[in-house]
């Protein structure tokens, strides 16, 4: 699934901070990669041109640039997603974004 070595590096940035929580389970599933604890907090498919879209389970209000997700594959839990273009984006926001969505599961 992924493929692409751009998206790949995105899809290793969020997975290394998403294993950084305790109790993090990831899988694959069928056109995303899921982080869970209890129950899943964060989903992570890829995009053409080596972007990738990021679906957490937080209040699309609560960060800079989420916004309500339109018709993703990946649980209703997610109610955010944000586009991801560049691993370098996965910086402290991103990490503050994964734990608060963590804190939900």
């Amino acid at each position: 699934m992924w493929i692409d070595p751009a998206s790949r590096a995105i899809f290793s940035a969020v997975s290394a901070t998403a294993l950084d929580l305790p109790e993090v389970v990831q899988t694959a599933r069928k056109g995303y990669s899921a982080w869970s604890r209890k129950v899943q907090f964060a989903a992570l498919r890829p995009l053409r041109g080596g972007k990738a879209m990021l679906g957490l389970a937080v209040a699309p209000g609560v960060g800079v640039n989420l916004e309500a997700p339109t018709s993703e594959s990946w649980s209703e839990r997610l109610t955010a997603r944000l586009r991801l273009t560049d691993p370098a984006e996965v910086d402290g926001d991103i990490r503050a974004l994964l734990r608060a969505a963590w804190e939900r599961a």
